[in-house]
């Protein structure tokens, strides 16, 4: 009994520290994109600009850009918690994990957030003008015809219309990871990867479909930027 206390009671402290553990990282991440907004918000609404020909965001409220910057420095520091998160979470309920195996699924992390940031990059160069571009057509189709419309540029809306883009593009990148973790923990194998493969391709071309516009050519990179992430985590599995 006395043993199973201990046990127990080390466990408690386990999470203890892992709990002080995130909840620093997540200041210091919180931190770091708080003091670098006006960087990283020039790079979202810069497409926008060069696209519409506008100069300027309108405001509806005083304390908008403030909501922003914390709505924009609390997901980016979520998301990049979430790695670590994984980690942690199999080391402490997964018995028996070497240290050798940590190191692999540290390297395969540091890779992803590797992945994550120039396939970011990537979606803010081509897949966001691409969208601003094919809703602008659309909009200056519908104008001259039924009524006249202006636009005002709303900076909360577009910032929230470009986290909702990128959120969505990360989780997708999560889901490869994820997938690496199944495997890892033995819960899927190979043979699976390799006999579902068509469902998987399958569900590659319905979501490069949802998350692109109907650009034969763009939705045909995307899908094939997925086949290639799914072949490289088998040929990563074969090596392993």
């Amino acid at each position: 009994m006395h043993i199973k206390k201990t046990y127990f009671s080390k466990h408690l402290l386990e999470l203890k520290y892992n709990f002080f553990i995130f909840f620093f990282l997540f200041l210091t991440l919180f931190f770091h994109s708080y003091i670098s907004f006006n960087e990283l918000l020039y790079i979202i609404v810069k497409p926008f600009l060069q696209i519409s020909g506008f100069n300027y965001f309108i405001s509806h409220n005083i304390d908008e850009l403030f909501n922003i910057k914390l709505l924009f420095s609390f997901l980016v520091s979520s998301f990049f918690l979430t790695f670590v998160g994984v980690i942690q979470l199999l080391n402490f309920l997964i018995p028996g994990v070497s240290k050798i195996k940590t190191l692999k699924l540290l390297k395969i992390t540091i890779f992803l957030l590797f992945l994550i940031i120039n396939v970011t990059w990537i979606v803010l160069i081509y897949l966001i003008p691409s969208l601003l571009q094919f809703f602008f057509f659309n909009f200056k189709s519908l104008t001259p015809f039924l009524l006249t419309i202006y636009l005002e540029p709303n900076l909360y809306m577009y910032t929230f219309f470009i986290l909702k883009i990128l959120l969505l593009i990360l989780i997708i990148l999560q889901y490869f990871f994820f997938l690496t973790l199944l495997f890892m923990s033995k819960i899927i194998n190979i043979i699976m990867l390799l006999k579902y493969r068509k469902f998987f391709y399958l569900k590659f071309f319905i979501v490069s479909s949802l998350i692109t516009p109907p650009d034969f050519i763009l939705q045909s990179l995307v899908f094939l930027f997925f086949i290639f992430l799914y072949e490289l985590i088998i040929f990563c599995i074969l090596i392993y």
